[in-house]
C-alpha cells in the first residue's frame, strides 16, 4: 500500500493537495492539535528534492489554514450583519411601542442607534486577520524511512533544522517504515542529531518482535515511542520506568495484526499501568479511520467514561511536539470543554428534577427518575419497594435529617463514590446537588427518611448492588419511622380514653 502511494504521490501540486486536504480532513473531524508526519522524498526524475517535497508540504499546510481563516472572516462579517439587521428590528418594534411617546424622545434614541451601528463599522474595518482561538494547531514532523543509510537520514534531520530555523512549523524527526528492514545504529547518529538541534524525536518501535532493538530505543529515551505492541515482561519493565508516552493507533494495530483483535489490543495494559498514551490515527487515509473513531472505539472497547476521554485529549496535548505556551493554551481548551459538558449534563439532570418537583409540589419526589446517559435500576424489586414508601418530607424529617446529615454522607461515599450535598433550607428537587466521581453518567435519587442517597454510579454493577443494599436500609428506616407516630398515636388515644372515663364516673358519683 505504501510503495503505491508513493508511486503516484510525486509531483509537487498533488502533494500540496494532499497536506491541504488533510487538514480540512482533521479540522473537520474536530481535531485542535495536530501532527502530520511525512518522509521527504528525493526523486531526481520528477525534479523532486527532500526540500522542495517538505515545502510543497508547508504549502498545502498554509493554503488550508489560509482558506479556514477566510471562512471565519466571512462567517464573522456575516454574523455582524445579521446582529445588525436584528438591533434594527428590536429599534424598529420599539419605535412602534413608543410611538406615543414625544418625537424629542424618538428622535433621540434613534440618534444613538445610529452612534452605535457607525462605531460598530469602524471598529469592524480596523481588525486584522488573525487567528480564532478555535484554530487546529498544526505542526509537521519528519520521518527517516528504515530503509535510509546514516547519511539519508542526517540529510532529514539538517532539513529539518534548517526549516525550522526559518519559521516553518517543523518540530520533530519519526523513525518510521518496514520495520524489518535496516539496523538501529544505521540512523542513531541522526537522531543525537536531532536532539543536539532541539528537534523533537519519536520512534516506531515494537511493531515486530526485536527485544534488542526496543531495547536501544528505550535506552535512547526518546520523547515519545509509537505502537510498542511486542514487548517481553523486560521490556514492559523497563518502558513503565521510563513513562515515555506511547502513540496507540488502535484500527492500524488491528489491520496489520500487530495485536489480534481490539479487545486485545494493549491499550488496556498501558490504562492498568498508569502509562501515558496518546490516541493516534496513524495513517486516516489507509486504515479509513479519523481521530474521532479512535476515541469512539476505545471508548467502546475499553469502557471508558467521558471524563476518561477528555482526561486522553488532555493528554495528548501534554505530551505534544508543542512549545509550553501553547500546550497551555491547547490544555484550556480541553478544560473549557469539559466544563461544558459537565454543565450540559448538569442543566440536564436539574431540568429533570425542577419538571417533577413543578408537578408533584415542593418536597415531593417522583420516582424513578431516568436519566439518558446509561441504564436505570427502576426495575429492581428494591427499587420498586423504596417507591412505595416514598412520601413528601414534613418538617418533623428535617430535624432527623440534620442529625443524621454526616453519617449519610459518609455511607454514600464509602458505598458509591459520590457525595451529596444536602440543603438546610429546603428539601426540594432543586436544591438537592448530586455529584459525581467519575463522569456524571447516571444518579438515581431516593428519598427515604428525609435523606437523598444515590443507588446507581458509573463504577458498574457492583455498586448498584451496594446502592440497592443502601436503599434498602432507607425503606427499613422509613417504615421505622412510620411505626413510631402510630405507636404514639394510638398512646394519645389510649390516654384521652381513660381521660373521658374518668370524668363520666365523676359526673355520675355527683349525680
Amino acid at each position: 500500500m505504501f510503495d503505491v502511494i508513493r508511486a503516484v504521490a510525486t509531483r509537487h501540486d498533488g502533494t500540496a493537495r494532499i497536506a491541504r486536504e488533510a487538514v480540512e480532513d482533521f479540522r473537520a473531524d474536530g481535531c485542535v492539535l495536530l501532527e502530520l508526519r511525512t518522509t521527504p522524498k528525493h526523486l531526481p526524475g520528477e525534479g523532486v528534492t527532500k526540500r522542495s517535497y517538505i515545502e510543497a508540504v508547508l504549502r498545502g499546510l498554509e493554503e488550508a489554514q489560509q482558506q479556514w481563516r477566510e471562512q471565519k472572516q466571512r462567517e464573522k462579517k456575516q454574523q455582524q450583519l445579521q446582529e445588525r439587521q436584528q438591533q434594527q428590528q428590536q429599534h424598529q418594534q420599539q419605535e412602534q411601542q413608543n410611538q406615543q411617546q414625544q418625537h424629542e424622545q424618538q428622535q433621540h434614541h434613534q440618534q444613538q442607534q445610529e452612534q452605535q451601528h457607525e462605531d460598530r463599522d469602524v471598529k469592524g474595518g480596523e481588525e486584522s486577520p488573525v487567528m480564532d482561538e478555535d484554530d487546529m494547531l498544526v505542526r509537521l514532523v519528519l520521518s527517516i524511512d528504515r530503509r535510509e543509510d546514516t547519511a539519508a537520514a542526517m540529510e532529514t534531520v539538517k532539513l529539518a533544522a534548517a526549516l525550522r530555523s526559518e519559521g516553518a512549523p517543523v518540530v520533530g524527526i519519526d523513525l518510521c517504515g518496514d520495520p524489518a528492514a535496516g539496523q538501529w545504529q544505521t540512523w542513531l547518529p541522526a537522531l543525537r542529531a536531532a536532539r543536539a538541534a532541539g528537534l523533537r524525536v519519536t520512534l516506531h518501535a515494537g511493531e515486530v518482535p526485536n527485544a534488542g532493538e526496543t531495547a536501544a530505543m528505550l535506552e535512547f529515551g526518546p520523547d515519545r515511542l509509537g505502537h510498542m505492541c511486542c514487548m517481553t515482561e523486560e521490556l514492559e519493565a523497563q518502558l513503565w520506568a521510563s513513562k515515555i508516552p506511547v502513540e496507540l493507533c488502535l484500527s492500524s494495530n488491528v489491520i496489520t495484526q500487530s495485536v489480534p483483535s481490539l479487545a486485545e489490543h494493549h491499550f488496556r495494559e498501558f490504562a492498568a499501568a498508569g502509562h501515558p498514551v496518546v490516541l493516534c490515527t496513524d495513517d486516516s487515509g489507509v486504515f479509513a479511520t479519523s481521530l474521532s473513531k479512535e476515541y469512539a472505539l476505545a471508548a467502546e472497547a475499553f469502557s471508558l467514561s467521558e471524563d476518561e476521554l477528555v482526561d486522553l485529549a488532555a493528554a495528548g496535548v501534554r505530551h505534544a511536539f508543542a512549545p509550553d505556551d501553547e500546550r497551555r493554551r491547547l490544555l484550556a481548551r480541553v478544560e473549557a470543554f469539559r466544563g461544558r459538558r459537565l454543565a450540559e449534563r448538569s442543566s440536564g439532570a436539574g431540568a429533570a428534577l425542577r419538571a417533577r418537583a413543578g408537578a408533584a409540589g415542593p418536597c415531593n419526589y417522583d420516582l424513578p427518575i431516568r436519566d439518558e446517559m446509561g441504564p436505570s435500576i427502576a426495575d429492581t424489586a428494591a427499587w420498586k419497594a423504596l417507591q412505595e414508601h416514598v412520601v413528601d418530607i414534613e418538617q418533623t424529617h428535617l430535624k432527623d435529617l440534620m442529625l443524621n446529615q454526616q453519617r449519610c454522607e459518609a455511607l454514600i461515599k464509602e458505598d458509591l463514590g459520590l457525595y451529596i450535598d444536602f440543603s438546610r433550607q429546603r428539601m426540594t428537587q432543586e436544591t438537592v446537588k448530586v455529584v459525581g466521581d467519575q463522569g456524571w453518567a447516571l444518579w438515581q435519587p431516593v428519598v427515604a427518611h428525609g435523606a437523598v442517597a444515590v443507588v446507581r454510579s458509573q463504577r458498574g454493577t457492583q455498586n448498584a448492588g451496594r446502592g440497592t443494599a443502601l436503599a434498602g436500609r432507607g425503606v427499613r428506616a422509613h417504615e421505622a419511622s412510620q411505626r413510631e407516630p402510630r405507636q404514639q398515636q394510638e398512646q394519645q388515644q389510649e390516654q384521652q380514653q381513660e381521660q373521658q372515663q374518668e370524668q363520666q364516673q365523676e359526673q355520675q358519683q355527683q349525680q
